[in-house]
Parts: structure tokens; C-alpha cells; sequence
């Protein structure tokens, strides 16, 4: 075992409630693979050496998203359509999008019968109850 990887904590991130559980689902696209995506806060990725904020901030998505990671797993099998709208919603970066929620229901397969106001209050109905059953899988 090399010594890096021994120093390493070896720990679950835990939400204790839905709303981190949002704001880190919201956060999910910042960061892929270690490099960033998008504009986090104050932080933007500019070729510089990283700073101590910086590495914090991507340390703690990590490990937000792997929990969120290790939560969708568990999603797919116990609820396949509420795993799906928030693959595409928030894994696939809809949420930062104008119009994504329209492009997220398409792709999760829910079709928009209703009036585009009705249709996006639906929508975010049906968001919440799955953000509430990925909580649960935890």
C-alpha cells in the first residue's frame, strides 16, 4: 500500500437532510473527473496552480458526488423513471440550462400532454419525489 493512499480518510459523505442532498445535486456538474466543468462560485478554472479553496471545494464535491453516485446505483433498480429524470436533469447538466427541464422530461420519458405551465409544475413535482426517494436510498 503506497503511503498516499494510506493517508487517504477513507469516509462516506452523509447527508443528514434533502436540502444538502439538492444543493449538492445542483452542484453535481461543477466538477467531472477532477477538472471543472463550469464556474463555481468565485472559483474559475484559468490554468493556474489550484489554491487551497479551491482543492477544498473539489475534494468535498468528490465526495458528494460518489455518495450521489453510489445513491443513483441503488435508484435504478428500486425506481428506473425517477433514476432517469435525474440522470438527465442533473447528471447531464440540464439544470443549468434555460429550458433544460423541458429537454430533461423528454429524455426521462414523461409525456407533455398538459399546457407548458402545468407541464413544468408537474415536472418539478415529480423532481422533488425523486430527489426525496434518492435521499432515501442512503
Amino acid at each position: 500500500m503506497t503511503e498516499e493512499r494510506a493517508q487517504r480518510p477513507r469516509w462516506r459523505w452523509h447527508f443528514g437532510s434533502i436540502d444538502p442532498l439538492y444543493d449538492a445535486l445542483e452542484e453535481y456538474c461543477a466538477f467531472a473527473d477532477g477538472a471543472t466543468c463550469t464556474k463555481y462560485g468565485d472559483i474559475v478554472d484559468t490554468g493556474s496552480a489550484p489554491t487551497a479553496d479551491y482543492e477544498n471545494t473539489r475534494e468535498r464535491n468528490m465526495r458528494q458526488n460518489a455518495e450521489i453516485d453510489r445513491r443513483m446505483v441503488k435508484l435504478q433498480v428500486e425506481a428506473p423513471t425517477y433514476h432517469r429524470l435525474l440522470d438527465v436533469y442533473y447528471r447531464h447538466g440540464m439544470c443549468y440550462e434555460q429550458r433544460g427541464w423541458e429537454l430533461a422530461a423528454k429524455r426521462a420519458g414523461i409525456s407533455p400532454r398538459q399546457k407548458p405551465v402545468r407541464h413544468r409544475k408537474a415536472f418539478e413535482i415529480l423532481l422533488d419525489l425523486a430527489v426525496k426517494e434518492l435521499f432515501l436510498c442512503g
